[in-house]
């Protein structure tokens, strides 16, 4: 971006509920998630906790994120960059329900989606809530059900 002059022209953020959007989703297959409880937890368990060392070591990951992009690529992005983009990401592993209900809406308006559909249950958390506790952290509550964002 530096290169290039190249500067902000939006922040998405101001585009979503409470400033929240979540960019990747963990997914299985209803019958491997019924088949599988335990590798899907140990899943879950290991993306927590990554999650948490990537917040609590945000300099090392911002390290290995570019010895992966050299290895990958034989290029870096420049440590200032970096930390600029790194403080406008958060890490977490909260689906952010609320974010693809929104996007559901979104792509029925823009006709991406031709009927309206019932993403209200498409989240089970109950695997996801489980491991949380195990680890003594909060449970991801339905933010339809509290105003308050649990972190």
């Amino acid at each position: 971006m530096k290169e290039a002059n190249g500067r902000i022209f939006l922040d998405e953020r101001v585009f979503w509920p409470q400033g929240e959007y979540v960019t990747a989703h963990i997914i299985a297959r209803t019958d491997y998630l019924v088949n599988n409880p335990e590798t899907i937890k140990k899943f879950l368990a290991a993306n927590t906790d990554e999650t948490i060392w990537i917040n609590s070591h945000k300099s090392e990951a911002m390290q290995l994120v570019n010895e992966q992009l050299k290895a990958l690529t034989g290029h870096i992005i420049e440590t200032d960059e970096l930390k600029q983009a790194w403080s406008r990401i958060e890490f977490t592993y909260d689906p952010i329900k609320s974010s693809l209900l929104k996007s559901a809406d979104e792509a029925l308006k823009l006709g991406f989606l031709r009927t309206q559909s019932n993403p209200t249950r498409i989240y089970d958390l109950t695997l996801l809530n489980t491991v949380l506790e195990q680890k003594g952290l909060q449970p991801i509550l339905e933010r339809d059900q509290t105003s308050t964002i649990l972190r």
